[in-house]
Protein backbone atom coordinates (compact mmCIF):
# COMPACT_ATOMS: atom_id res chain seq x y z
CA UNK A 1 0.00 0.00 0.00
CA UNK A 2 3.24 2.44 -0.13
CA UNK A 3 2.33 5.56 -1.83
CA UNK A 4 4.87 8.87 -2.71
CA UNK A 5 4.44 12.36 -1.91
CA UNK A 6 2.93 12.76 -5.63
CA UNK A 7 -0.08 10.76 -4.72
CA UNK A 8 -3.90 12.65 -5.43
CA UNK A 9 -4.08 13.38 -1.78
CA UNK A 10 -7.42 14.46 -1.93
CA UNK A 11 -8.38 10.98 -2.98
CA UNK A 12 -6.44 9.64 -0.22
CA UNK A 13 -7.85 11.51 2.54
CA UNK A 14 -11.88 10.75 1.04
CA UNK A 15 -10.66 7.61 1.16
CA UNK A 16 -8.99 8.18 5.04
CA UNK A 17 -12.46 9.76 5.87
CA UNK A 18 -14.49 6.92 4.49
CA UNK A 19 -12.69 4.58 6.36
CA UNK A 20 -12.46 6.32 9.72
CA UNK A 21 -16.70 7.39 9.19
CA UNK A 22 -17.16 4.00 8.23
CA UNK A 23 -15.55 2.53 11.44
CA UNK A 24 -17.23 5.04 13.92
CA UNK A 25 -20.20 3.70 13.51
CA UNK A 26 -19.20 0.39 15.55
CA UNK A 27 -16.79 2.87 18.14
CA UNK A 28 -19.54 4.30 18.93
CA UNK A 29 -21.93 1.33 19.53
CA UNK A 30 -19.23 -0.60 20.86
CA UNK A 31 -16.81 1.40 22.95
CA UNK A 32 -17.73 4.38 25.59
CA UNK A 33 -17.41 7.08 23.05
CA UNK A 34 -20.23 9.27 22.58
CA UNK A 35 -19.25 11.07 19.44
CA UNK A 36 -16.14 12.76 17.80
CA UNK A 37 -14.52 14.32 14.57
CA UNK A 38 -12.44 13.33 12.03
CA UNK A 39 -10.03 16.00 10.44
CA UNK A 40 -7.56 15.06 7.65
CA UNK A 41 -4.92 17.56 5.90
CA UNK A 42 -2.08 17.24 3.76
CA UNK A 43 0.85 19.40 3.41
CA UNK A 44 -1.00 22.72 2.20
CA UNK A 45 -4.38 22.68 3.52
CA UNK A 46 -7.64 21.18 5.12
CA UNK A 47 -9.12 18.60 3.64
CA UNK A 48 -11.99 16.92 5.58
CA UNK A 49 -13.71 17.52 8.88
CA UNK A 50 -16.37 14.72 9.27
CA UNK A 51 -18.38 14.47 12.34
CA UNK A 52 -19.37 11.23 13.92
CA UNK A 53 -22.08 10.20 17.17
CA UNK A 54 -23.32 12.62 19.51
CA UNK A 55 -22.64 16.06 21.44
CA UNK A 56 -25.31 15.14 24.15
CA UNK A 57 -25.57 11.58 23.89
CA UNK A 58 -28.82 11.78 26.34
CA UNK A 59 -30.14 14.42 23.68
CA UNK A 60 -28.58 12.71 20.76
CA UNK A 61 -27.71 15.77 19.56
CA UNK A 62 -25.12 15.76 16.30
CA UNK A 63 -21.48 15.93 17.00
CA UNK A 64 -20.22 19.49 15.75
CA UNK A 65 -17.52 20.32 14.08
CA UNK A 66 -16.31 23.94 15.09
CA UNK A 67 -15.86 23.22 19.19
CA UNK A 68 -12.91 23.09 21.46
CA UNK A 69 -12.03 19.67 22.58
CA UNK A 70 -9.27 19.03 25.30
CA UNK A 71 -6.19 17.47 23.48
CA UNK A 72 -4.51 16.94 26.44
CA UNK A 73 -0.49 15.34 26.49
CA UNK A 74 -0.47 16.45 22.56
CA UNK A 75 -0.10 19.55 24.10
CA UNK A 76 3.26 18.03 25.06
CA UNK A 77 4.49 18.75 21.07
CA UNK A 78 3.67 22.31 21.99
CA UNK A 79 6.02 22.18 24.94
CA UNK A 80 8.58 20.31 23.10
CA UNK A 81 8.32 23.57 20.71
CA UNK A 82 8.82 26.01 23.26
CA UNK A 83 12.02 24.37 24.87
CA UNK A 84 13.49 23.57 20.48
CA UNK A 85 13.00 27.53 20.56
CA UNK A 86 14.94 28.42 23.78
CA UNK A 87 17.80 25.94 22.41
CA UNK A 88 17.69 27.02 18.78
CA UNK A 89 17.88 30.65 20.98
CA UNK A 90 21.11 29.61 22.91
CA UNK A 91 18.92 29.60 26.41
CA UNK A 92 19.42 25.74 26.83
CA UNK A 93 20.79 22.61 25.71
CA UNK A 94 19.44 19.35 25.91
CA UNK A 95 21.95 18.29 27.97
CA UNK A 96 20.65 20.85 30.58
CA UNK A 97 20.52 19.90 33.81
CA UNK A 98 17.59 21.18 35.70
CA UNK A 99 19.31 22.34 38.75
CA UNK A 100 21.35 24.59 37.12
CA UNK A 101 18.08 26.66 35.67
CA UNK A 102 15.07 25.75 38.20
CA UNK A 103 16.92 27.20 41.73
CA UNK A 104 13.69 25.52 43.91
CA UNK A 105 14.74 21.96 42.39
CA UNK A 106 18.75 22.58 42.55
CA UNK A 107 18.64 21.00 45.90
CA UNK A 108 16.65 17.88 44.99
CA UNK A 109 18.21 14.81 44.96
CA UNK A 110 15.88 13.23 42.37
CA UNK A 111 15.83 15.41 40.04
CA UNK A 112 18.44 18.04 40.15
CA UNK A 113 21.42 16.31 37.68
CA UNK A 114 18.09 15.18 35.23
CA UNK A 115 18.91 16.51 32.06
CA UNK A 116 16.43 18.62 29.47
CA UNK A 117 17.03 15.53 26.66
CA UNK A 118 15.25 12.96 29.68
CA UNK A 119 12.17 15.30 30.50
CA UNK A 120 11.55 15.18 27.13
CA UNK A 121 12.08 11.99 25.65
CA UNK A 122 10.62 10.57 29.29
CA UNK A 123 14.09 8.88 30.14
CA UNK A 124 14.25 10.93 33.64
CA UNK A 125 13.46 7.93 35.92
CA UNK A 126 10.22 10.45 36.86
CA UNK A 127 6.55 8.67 38.01
CA UNK A 128 3.94 9.21 35.74
CA UNK A 129 2.47 11.19 38.38
CA UNK A 130 -1.34 11.51 39.59
CA UNK A 131 -2.57 14.72 38.28
CA UNK A 132 -4.00 14.97 42.11
CA UNK A 133 -3.63 18.67 42.65
CA UNK A 134 -4.33 21.48 39.94
CA UNK A 135 -0.72 22.79 40.56
CA UNK A 136 2.50 21.70 38.59
CA UNK A 137 4.34 23.08 41.31
CA UNK A 138 2.72 21.39 43.98
CA UNK A 139 2.59 17.76 41.82
CA UNK A 140 6.07 17.83 41.15
CA UNK A 141 6.41 18.35 45.35
CA UNK A 142 4.36 15.24 45.59
CA UNK A 143 5.79 13.11 43.10
CA UNK A 144 9.51 13.88 43.27
CA UNK A 145 9.39 11.35 46.75
CA UNK A 146 8.97 8.58 44.18
CA UNK A 147 11.88 9.08 41.20
CA UNK A 148 14.78 6.69 40.56
CA UNK A 149 17.63 7.55 38.55
CA UNK A 150 17.35 8.67 35.01
CA UNK A 151 17.65 5.46 32.93
CA UNK A 152 17.56 5.00 29.22
CA UNK A 153 14.70 2.93 29.66
CA UNK A 154 11.40 5.05 28.46
CA UNK A 155 8.48 5.41 31.16
CA UNK A 156 5.82 7.83 30.53
CA UNK A 157 5.90 10.46 32.80
CA UNK A 158 3.30 13.95 33.09
CA UNK A 159 5.70 15.29 35.90
CA UNK A 160 8.74 15.48 33.94
CA UNK A 161 6.93 17.92 31.38
CA UNK A 162 5.82 19.41 34.44
CA UNK A 163 8.99 20.19 34.83
CA UNK A 164 10.04 21.05 31.78
CA UNK A 165 7.61 24.04 32.00
CA UNK A 166 9.43 25.29 35.42
CA UNK A 167 12.10 25.12 33.44
CA UNK A 168 10.52 27.29 30.89
CA UNK A 169 9.32 30.01 33.48
CA UNK A 170 12.57 30.05 34.38
CA UNK A 171 14.45 31.11 31.60
CA UNK A 172 11.28 33.12 30.26
CA UNK A 173 9.85 34.62 33.72
CA UNK A 174 6.26 32.71 31.76
CA UNK A 175 4.01 30.36 32.60
CA UNK A 176 4.91 27.71 29.22
CA UNK A 177 1.12 28.31 28.71
CA UNK A 178 1.67 31.80 28.12
CA UNK A 179 4.45 31.36 26.34
CA UNK A 180 2.21 28.81 23.99
CA UNK A 181 -0.53 31.31 23.65
CA UNK A 182 1.58 34.15 22.67
CA UNK A 183 3.94 32.83 20.68
CA UNK A 184 2.44 29.40 19.41
CA UNK A 185 -0.98 29.13 18.33
CA UNK A 186 -0.87 32.08 15.72
CA UNK A 187 2.59 30.77 14.22
CA UNK A 188 0.76 27.06 14.06
CA UNK A 189 -2.54 28.42 12.50
CA UNK A 190 -4.23 27.35 15.69
CA UNK A 191 -6.42 30.37 15.64
CA UNK A 192 -9.11 29.18 17.48
CA UNK A 193 -7.09 27.13 20.07
CA UNK A 194 -6.37 28.03 23.90
CA UNK A 195 -3.32 27.17 25.62
CA UNK A 196 -5.14 27.41 28.79
CA UNK A 197 -8.54 25.66 29.92
CA UNK A 198 -10.90 27.85 31.98
CA UNK A 199 -13.86 28.64 33.05
CA UNK A 200 -14.28 31.45 30.93
CA UNK A 201 -14.06 29.42 28.18
CA UNK A 202 -16.39 26.33 28.76
CA UNK A 203 -19.01 27.28 26.87
CA UNK A 204 -16.87 26.98 23.44
CA UNK A 205 -16.60 23.06 24.84
CA UNK A 206 -17.94 19.91 23.66
CA UNK A 207 -18.92 18.56 26.69
CA UNK A 208 -16.85 15.50 27.53
CA UNK A 209 -18.16 12.09 29.36
CA UNK A 210 -17.18 9.02 31.32
CA UNK A 211 -18.04 5.90 32.31
CA UNK A 212 -20.52 5.97 35.34
CA UNK A 213 -19.29 3.27 37.31
CA UNK A 214 -15.12 3.51 37.52
CA UNK A 215 -15.24 0.93 40.05
CA UNK A 216 -15.93 -1.92 37.07
CA UNK A 217 -14.66 -2.75 33.66
CA UNK A 218 -17.17 -1.33 31.09
CA UNK A 219 -19.06 -2.92 28.70
CA UNK A 220 -21.40 -2.16 25.46
CA UNK A 221 -24.71 -0.96 26.87
CA UNK A 222 -23.66 0.74 30.21
CA UNK A 223 -24.68 4.41 30.98
CA UNK A 224 -21.74 7.49 30.46
CA UNK A 225 -21.94 10.41 32.83
CA UNK A 226 -21.19 13.99 32.29
CA UNK A 227 -17.12 14.61 33.07
CA UNK A 228 -16.01 16.71 35.77
CA UNK A 229 -15.25 20.04 34.68
CA UNK A 230 -11.99 21.81 35.46
CA UNK A 231 -9.26 24.64 34.83
CA UNK A 232 -5.87 24.13 34.18
CA UNK A 233 -2.69 25.50 32.68
CA UNK A 234 -0.55 22.14 33.09
CA UNK A 235 2.62 21.48 31.06
CA UNK A 236 1.69 17.91 30.70
CA UNK A 237 -1.20 19.00 29.02
CA UNK A 238 -3.16 22.34 28.58
CA UNK A 239 -4.26 22.98 24.84
CA UNK A 240 -7.69 22.77 23.78
CA UNK A 241 -8.39 22.85 20.21
CA UNK A 242 -10.92 22.74 17.05
CA UNK A 243 -10.83 20.03 15.04
CA UNK A 244 -9.50 22.37 12.16
CA UNK A 245 -6.75 23.35 14.90
CA UNK A 246 -5.68 20.35 15.59
CA UNK A 247 -5.45 19.32 11.64
CA UNK A 248 -3.54 22.87 11.14
CA UNK A 249 -0.88 21.29 14.16
CA UNK A 250 -0.44 18.31 11.82
CA UNK A 251 0.12 19.99 8.60
CA UNK A 252 2.66 22.66 10.25
CA UNK A 253 4.86 18.79 11.08
CA UNK A 254 4.10 17.64 7.50
CA UNK A 255 5.95 21.47 6.52
CA UNK A 256 8.61 21.48 9.03
CA UNK A 257 9.21 17.46 7.64
CA UNK A 258 9.04 19.12 3.71
CA UNK A 259 11.58 21.54 4.74
CA UNK A 260 14.17 19.12 6.50
CA UNK A 261 13.92 16.80 3.02
CA UNK A 262 14.76 20.34 1.17
CA UNK A 263 11.16 21.56 -0.01
CA UNK A 264 10.65 25.05 -0.67
CA UNK A 265 8.05 24.97 1.88
CA UNK A 266 7.01 27.94 4.30
CA UNK A 267 7.33 26.51 8.22
CA UNK A 268 6.85 27.68 11.69
CA UNK A 269 9.18 25.05 13.48
CA UNK A 270 12.75 25.59 12.36
CA UNK A 271 14.54 22.28 10.72
CA UNK A 272 16.97 22.67 13.81
CA UNK A 273 14.44 21.96 15.99
CA UNK A 274 12.77 19.21 13.78
CA UNK A 275 15.50 17.22 13.45
CA UNK A 276 16.27 17.23 16.96
CA UNK A 277 12.59 16.36 17.75
CA UNK A 278 12.05 13.38 15.64
CA UNK A 279 16.09 12.20 15.30
CA UNK A 280 16.57 12.09 19.55
CA UNK A 281 15.19 9.02 20.34
CA UNK A 282 14.48 7.04 23.67
CA UNK A 283 14.92 3.38 22.79
CA UNK A 284 11.05 2.65 22.90
CA UNK A 285 7.85 4.70 22.61
CA UNK A 286 3.97 4.66 23.38
CA UNK A 287 2.09 1.71 23.31
CA UNK A 288 0.11 1.32 19.94
CA UNK A 289 -3.00 -0.42 18.76
CA UNK A 290 -3.62 -1.00 15.51
CA UNK A 291 -7.30 -2.92 15.50
CA UNK A 292 -6.75 -4.32 11.97
CA UNK A 293 -4.94 -1.40 10.46
CA UNK A 294 -1.51 -1.47 8.97
CA UNK A 295 1.02 -2.57 11.90
CA UNK A 296 3.54 -0.23 13.63
CA UNK A 297 7.12 -2.14 13.60
CA UNK A 298 8.71 0.55 15.10
CA UNK A 299 7.58 2.69 17.90
CA UNK A 300 10.34 5.57 19.43
CA UNK A 301 9.36 8.58 21.55
CA UNK A 302 11.50 11.92 20.50
CA UNK A 303 11.47 14.90 21.79
CA UNK A 304 7.77 15.80 22.55
CA UNK A 305 6.36 13.30 19.71
CA UNK A 306 6.71 9.84 19.02
CA UNK A 307 8.55 8.41 15.72
CA UNK A 308 7.08 5.77 14.05
CA UNK A 309 7.76 3.54 10.87
CA UNK A 310 4.47 2.06 9.26
CA UNK A 311 4.49 -0.30 6.28
CA UNK A 312 7.51 1.29 5.72
CA UNK A 313 6.73 4.95 6.13
CA UNK A 314 7.75 7.32 8.86
CA UNK A 315 4.87 8.90 10.82
CA UNK A 316 4.74 10.52 13.42
CA UNK A 317 1.80 10.30 16.25
CA UNK A 318 0.72 11.62 19.82
CA UNK A 319 -2.16 10.86 22.09
CA UNK A 320 -3.50 13.12 24.45
CA UNK A 321 -6.26 12.17 27.20
CA UNK A 322 -8.23 14.32 29.32
CA UNK A 323 -11.24 13.64 31.93
CA UNK A 324 -13.86 13.12 29.37
CA UNK A 325 -11.73 13.64 26.07
CA UNK A 326 -9.64 11.77 23.97
CA UNK A 327 -7.59 12.56 20.91
CA UNK A 328 -4.93 11.44 18.83
CA UNK A 329 -2.69 13.12 15.65
CA UNK A 330 -1.21 11.06 13.12
CA UNK A 331 0.96 12.22 10.34
CA UNK A 332 2.37 10.17 7.81
CA UNK A 333 5.88 11.66 6.65
CA UNK A 334 6.21 10.06 3.46
CA UNK A 335 2.77 9.97 2.45
CA UNK A 336 2.57 13.78 3.20
CA UNK A 337 -0.92 13.26 4.85
CA UNK A 338 -1.84 13.99 8.78
CA UNK A 339 -5.25 12.92 10.32
CA UNK A 340 -6.25 14.41 13.88
CA UNK A 341 -9.45 12.60 15.53
CA UNK A 342 -10.81 14.26 18.70
CA UNK A 343 -13.59 12.50 20.68
CA UNK A 344 -15.56 13.51 23.55
CA UNK A 345 -15.01 10.25 25.62
CA UNK A 346 -13.02 9.84 28.69
CA UNK A 347 -9.44 10.11 28.21
CA UNK A 348 -8.18 6.01 28.28
CA UNK A 349 -10.64 5.58 25.38
CA UNK A 350 -8.52 4.04 22.84
CA UNK A 351 -11.22 5.44 19.99
CA UNK A 352 -9.24 8.14 19.02
CA UNK A 353 -5.90 6.24 18.77
CA UNK A 354 -8.02 3.38 16.79
CA UNK A 355 -9.68 5.74 14.20
CA UNK A 356 -7.02 7.76 13.28
CA UNK A 357 -5.31 4.48 12.14
CA UNK A 358 -7.67 2.83 10.75
CA UNK A 359 -7.82 6.36 8.49
CA UNK A 360 -4.35 6.04 7.66
CA UNK A 361 -4.84 2.79 6.32
CA UNK A 362 -7.79 3.69 4.31
CA UNK A 363 -5.71 6.31 2.65
CA UNK A 364 -3.02 4.43 1.82
CA UNK A 365 -5.66 1.73 0.90
CA UNK A 366 -7.19 3.73 -1.55
CA UNK A 367 -9.95 2.17 -4.09
CA UNK A 368 -8.04 -1.30 -3.10
CA UNK A 369 -11.53 -2.52 -1.52
CA UNK A 370 -9.70 -3.15 1.78
CA UNK A 371 -12.59 -2.15 4.66
CA UNK A 372 -11.88 -1.27 7.97
CA UNK A 373 -12.82 -4.08 10.75
CA UNK A 374 -13.84 -2.97 14.88
CA UNK A 375 -15.57 -4.65 16.55
CA UNK A 376 -15.74 -5.09 20.53
CA UNK A 377 -17.16 -8.69 20.69
CA UNK A 378 -14.54 -11.31 21.19
CA UNK A 379 -13.82 -13.34 17.67
CA UNK A 380 -10.44 -14.67 17.91
CA UNK A 381 -10.23 -16.94 21.07
CA UNK A 382 -7.53 -19.72 20.60
CA UNK A 383 -9.07 -23.05 21.15
CA UNK A 384 -6.93 -23.82 23.98
CA UNK A 385 -8.47 -21.30 25.99
CA UNK A 386 -12.03 -22.82 25.24
CA UNK A 387 -13.80 -25.31 27.96
CA UNK A 388 -14.95 -26.20 31.42
CA UNK A 389 -13.32 -24.62 34.49
CA UNK A 390 -14.39 -24.98 38.04
CA UNK A 391 -13.86 -22.06 40.38
CA UNK A 392 -12.61 -22.31 43.98
CA UNK A 393 -15.84 -23.48 45.40
CA UNK A 394 -16.22 -25.57 42.60
CA UNK A 395 -18.51 -23.31 40.44
CA UNK A 396 -18.56 -23.95 36.83
CA UNK A 397 -17.56 -21.25 34.11
CA UNK A 398 -17.73 -22.11 30.75
CA UNK A 399 -16.03 -19.99 27.85
CA UNK A 400 -16.90 -21.16 24.39
CA UNK A 401 -17.40 -19.53 20.60
CA UNK A 402 -21.18 -19.16 19.81
CA UNK A 403 -21.87 -18.29 16.08
CA UNK A 404 -18.47 -16.46 16.38
CA UNK A 405 -18.51 -14.83 19.06
CA UNK A 406 -16.56 -15.68 22.10
CA UNK A 407 -19.33 -15.74 25.21
CA UNK A 408 -19.08 -17.38 28.80
CA UNK A 409 -21.40 -19.28 30.42
CA UNK A 410 -21.14 -19.05 34.25
CA UNK A 411 -24.57 -19.83 36.98
CA UNK A 412 -27.96 -19.37 34.85
CA UNK A 413 -26.63 -16.93 32.97
CA UNK A 414 -24.76 -16.44 29.78
CA UNK A 415 -22.95 -13.33 28.52
CA UNK A 416 -21.05 -12.16 25.63
CA UNK A 417 -17.05 -11.60 25.91
CA UNK A 418 -15.58 -8.26 24.64
CA UNK A 419 -12.59 -7.43 23.37
CA UNK A 420 -10.92 -4.22 24.56
CA UNK A 421 -8.07 -2.59 22.36
CA UNK A 422 -5.15 -3.45 24.74
CA UNK A 423 -5.63 -6.98 24.56
CA UNK A 424 -7.61 -7.94 27.26
CA UNK A 425 -11.51 -9.15 28.00
CA UNK A 426 -14.32 -8.04 29.58
CA UNK A 427 -18.04 -9.73 29.87
CA UNK A 428 -21.31 -8.44 30.28
CA UNK A 429 -22.20 -11.67 32.33
CA UNK A 430 -23.77 -9.49 35.35
CA UNK A 431 -21.62 -11.92 37.93
CA UNK A 432 -18.63 -10.70 36.39
CA UNK A 433 -18.47 -6.89 36.24
CA UNK A 434 -16.10 -6.21 38.61
CA UNK A 435 -12.98 -7.56 36.75
CA UNK A 436 -11.35 -8.13 33.71
CA UNK A 437 -11.30 -11.87 32.74
CA UNK A 438 -8.04 -12.69 31.70
CA UNK A 439 -6.31 -15.66 30.38
CA UNK A 440 -3.66 -17.44 32.73
CA UNK A 441 -1.00 -19.68 32.14
CA UNK A 442 1.49 -20.01 34.77
CA UNK A 443 3.51 -23.43 36.13
CA UNK A 444 0.57 -25.79 37.64
CA UNK A 445 -2.52 -23.52 36.26
CA UNK A 446 -4.41 -23.54 32.98
CA UNK A 447 -7.36 -21.24 33.18
CA UNK A 448 -8.64 -17.83 33.91
CA UNK A 449 -8.39 -14.90 36.54
CA UNK A 450 -11.19 -13.01 37.40
CA UNK A 451 -9.78 -10.51 40.05
CA UNK A 452 -8.72 -13.09 43.57
CA UNK A 453 -10.77 -15.87 41.52
CA UNK A 454 -9.32 -18.35 39.47
CA UNK A 455 -10.87 -21.24 37.22
CA UNK A 456 -8.77 -23.88 36.69
CA UNK A 457 -9.50 -26.37 33.64
CA UNK A 458 -11.89 -28.82 34.78
CA UNK A 459 -10.14 -32.29 35.63
CA UNK A 460 -6.89 -30.33 37.17
CA UNK A 461 -6.61 -29.06 40.76
CA UNK A 462 -8.53 -26.23 41.92
CA UNK A 463 -6.96 -22.83 43.76
CA UNK A 464 -8.47 -21.86 46.54
CA UNK A 465 -9.09 -17.95 46.86
CA UNK A 466 -6.27 -16.42 49.68
CA UNK A 467 -7.89 -16.19 53.04
CA UNK A 468 -5.33 -15.01 54.89
CA UNK A 469 -5.69 -11.57 56.70
CA UNK A 470 -3.68 -8.84 54.60
CA UNK A 471 -4.56 -5.60 55.74
CA UNK A 472 -4.00 -4.00 52.26
CA UNK A 473 -6.70 -6.12 50.27
CA UNK A 474 -9.78 -4.21 49.62
CA UNK A 475 -11.21 -1.57 47.98
CA UNK A 476 -10.00 2.09 47.75
CA UNK A 477 -11.24 5.29 46.16
CA UNK A 478 -10.40 9.00 45.89
CA UNK A 479 -11.84 12.23 44.71
CA UNK A 480 -9.68 12.31 41.50
CA UNK A 481 -11.39 12.40 38.22
CA UNK A 482 -8.06 11.21 36.53
CA UNK A 483 -8.37 7.29 38.78
CA UNK A 484 -11.14 7.49 40.80
CA UNK A 485 -11.23 3.93 42.63
CA UNK A 486 -9.13 0.66 42.33
CA UNK A 487 -8.93 -2.54 44.58
CA UNK A 488 -5.74 -4.61 45.45
CA UNK A 489 -6.44 -8.58 45.59
CA UNK A 490 -4.15 -11.53 46.45
CA UNK A 491 -3.74 -14.49 43.86
CA UNK A 492 -1.49 -17.03 43.65
CA UNK A 493 0.63 -15.73 46.35
CA UNK A 494 1.25 -11.89 44.86
CA UNK A 495 -0.69 -8.56 45.69
CA UNK A 496 -1.85 -6.81 42.41
CA UNK A 497 -3.65 -3.25 42.02
CA UNK A 498 -6.30 -3.35 39.87
CA UNK A 499 -8.76 -0.88 38.36
CA UNK A 500 -11.79 -0.61 36.43
CA UNK A 501 -11.64 3.08 34.50
CA UNK A 502 -9.68 6.25 34.65
CA UNK A 503 -7.76 8.29 32.94
CA UNK A 504 -4.59 7.71 34.91
CA UNK A 505 -5.68 4.06 35.42
CA UNK A 506 -3.44 1.30 34.20
CA UNK A 507 -4.47 -1.25 31.10
CA UNK A 508 -2.90 -4.00 33.40
CA UNK A 509 -2.88 -5.50 36.71
CA UNK A 510 0.13 -4.29 38.46
CA UNK A 511 2.24 -6.37 41.02
CA UNK A 512 3.07 -5.04 44.14
CA UNK A 513 6.51 -5.12 45.20
CA UNK A 514 7.63 -4.60 48.69
CA UNK A 515 10.24 -1.90 49.39
CA UNK A 516 13.10 -2.99 50.97
CA UNK A 517 12.68 -3.08 54.71
CA UNK A 518 9.81 -5.19 54.49
CA UNK A 519 7.44 -2.71 56.96
CA UNK A 520 4.74 -3.71 54.39
CA UNK A 521 4.14 0.47 54.25
CA UNK A 522 5.82 1.05 50.82
CA UNK A 523 5.06 -0.85 47.33
CA UNK A 524 6.49 -0.60 44.04
CA UNK A 525 4.02 -0.65 41.30
CA UNK A 526 4.82 -2.53 38.74
CA UNK A 527 8.40 -3.85 36.91
CA UNK A 528 11.50 -3.50 38.34
CA UNK A 529 12.74 -0.15 37.80
CA UNK A 530 9.24 1.13 37.86
CA UNK A 531 8.81 5.10 40.09
CA UNK A 532 5.34 4.50 41.10
CA UNK A 533 4.62 4.30 44.10
CA UNK A 534 2.21 2.85 46.93
CA UNK A 535 2.59 3.79 50.43
CA UNK A 536 0.49 2.90 53.61
CA UNK A 537 -0.66 5.78 56.12
CA UNK A 538 -2.67 4.65 58.30
CA UNK A 539 -4.52 1.15 59.67
CA UNK A 540 -7.28 0.44 62.10
CA UNK A 541 -8.04 -2.76 62.99
CA UNK A 542 -5.58 -4.70 60.85
CA UNK A 543 -6.72 -3.35 58.07
CA UNK A 544 -5.45 -0.57 55.91
CA UNK A 545 -7.71 2.45 55.78
CA UNK A 546 -5.34 5.48 54.13
CA UNK A 547 -2.73 4.81 51.14
CA UNK A 548 -0.87 7.29 48.72
CA UNK A 549 -0.48 6.29 45.09
CA UNK A 550 2.14 9.09 43.41
CA UNK A 551 1.03 11.95 45.92
CA UNK A 552 -2.93 11.19 45.45
CA UNK A 553 -4.53 10.17 49.02
CA UNK A 554 -7.41 6.93 48.40
CA UNK A 555 -9.46 5.54 51.10
CA UNK A 556 -10.66 2.09 51.79
CA UNK A 557 -14.56 2.45 50.95
CA UNK A 558 -17.22 -0.13 52.39
CA UNK A 559 -18.16 -1.50 49.42
CA UNK A 560 -16.45 -4.89 48.68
Amino acid sequence: MSRSWDTNLAAAAAAAAGAALEASGRLVEDFPVPGGVVAITDVNQLLVVSSFGHDDPVARTPMVTDRLFEIGSISKILVSLVVNDLIDGGHLALETVVGDVVPWLADVPQIRSTSVRALLTHTSGLSLGSDALPDDAAEIAAGLSFAVEATERFRYSNVGYMVLGEVVRAITGQRVATVIGANWLDRLAMNNSTSEITHRDRTRFVPGYRPANPGRTWVPGDPLESAPWFETDSASGNVASTPADLAALARALLRAEAARRGAQASTPISVASWTRMTETLAPTGEATYDAGADPVTSSRYGLGINVELIDGHRCVSHGGGMVGYSTFVLADLDLGLGVAVLTNANGNSLGAHVLARLALAGARAGDSGWRPQLDARARALPADALGHFLGPSGEALEVAMRDGVGVVRYGDDEGPLYATPYGRLTCAHPQLRDYHLDRIQVTGVDGWAHGPHVFTRRGTPRVDVERVADPLVGHYRSHSPWFPEFRIIRRLGERYLVAGDGVEAPFEELVLVEESGGSGLAWRLGAPGAPERLVVQFQRDGEVIRLVRDGCAYSRTFSP
